[in-house]
């Protein structure tokens, strides 16, 4: 298991998600043709076609440069066509939608519609989709950590963007959101492995999880205030205050619900097949 575990330590980053959020809600009911025409509107204007594709590339590309600490052999077209699997974007869209309609049945989020259909809103977007696609430049992610630790974490603007990361408290719900991957990839990690080779049970995993929390909130902390303060950077302190304001209105809070909701079963699917696939090939080397 030596191979996984140190990617594990090293990093499995299943994905940040940099916007606002709130608790975490489910509602069962079917949804009505209004909301479903609500959350078509909703899904054009935040450009999640966009925002997938990014993540998308973001994963696959990290799981083939991690082939060696996950399956202790360089990528080859075996391990390429898994991840292809796994990645497989169609899958993946649909999980997100699902959820995230889900999230919304009831809700009226004719604000932020309104919002993000305006010139103002669909700028936003454009940034944010613009910043996260910069970051898969090497480079760039390390230059807006520094930029911001040196520097763009004083003043006004630095206190907005604390102020939009506090009121979604979006450290807290990404790291819950990185730890829950890790259990699940070293959960599937396992179950993929003969019982002669592993070495996790579930005690063990969950503590050998735990142990990386740390670890993961300063990586985590570092990434969004590094992304946001480069994707926010061209707004005034007016349009900054307002993306602020709305996004802690109740409107706001239950679209971000509906967001993490929607990514999290994606995040989860993609770990567990990671961790199949990566404790299947170990073990296949190991015998």
């Amino acid at each position: 298991m030596g191979f996984a575990m140190s990617a594990f330590r090293r990093g499995i980053r299943f994905g940040i998600f940099a916007g606002v959020c709130s608790v975490l809600v489910v509602f069962a009911a079917p949804a009505r043709a209004d909301d479903a025409a609500q959350m078509a509107r909703l899904w054009a204007a935040l450009r999640m076609e966009d925002s997938l594709s990014i993540m998308h590339r973001e994963g696959r590309d990290h799981a083939l440069n991690s082939a060696k600490e996950l399956t202790g052999q360089a990528a080859n077209d075996g391990w390429r066509g898994i991840v292809e699997r796994i990645y497989d974007p169609e899958p993946l869209r649909t999980l997100v939608y699902k959820a995230m309609q889900e999230a919304l049945v009831g809700r009226d989020m004719s604000e932020m519609i309104a919002y993000y259909e305006s010139a103002e809103g669909a700028r936003v977007i454009t940034l944010e989709i613009s910043a996260r696609e910069a970051y898969l430049s090497p480079g760039v992610e390390e230059a807006a950590r520094a930029a911001w630790n040196w520097g763009a974490k004083d003043g006004t603007r630095a206190d907005l963007i604390r102020q939009f990361v506090n009121d979604g408290d979006l450290v807290e719900r990404n790291v819950a959101g990185a730890l829950n991957s890790n259990v699940a990839f070293l959960t599937a990690f396992s179950e993929a492995t003969p019982k002669e080779f592993a070495v996790l049970d579930e005690r063990a995993i969950l503590a050998e999880v735990m142990g990386e929390e740390a670890q993961i909130r300063l990586d985590t902390t570092e990434w969004l205030f590094g992304y946001l303060s480069l994707a926010y950077a061209p707004l005034s302190d007016a349009e900054l205050q307002r993306l602020v304001d709305l996004s802690a209105s109740p409107a706001g809070r239950a679209l971000n619900v509906a967001l993490f909701d929607g990514f999290h079963p994606m995040y989860q699917q993609i770990a567990r097949g990671l961790g199949l696939a990566a404790g299947q090939a170990q073990s296949q080397q190991e015998l």
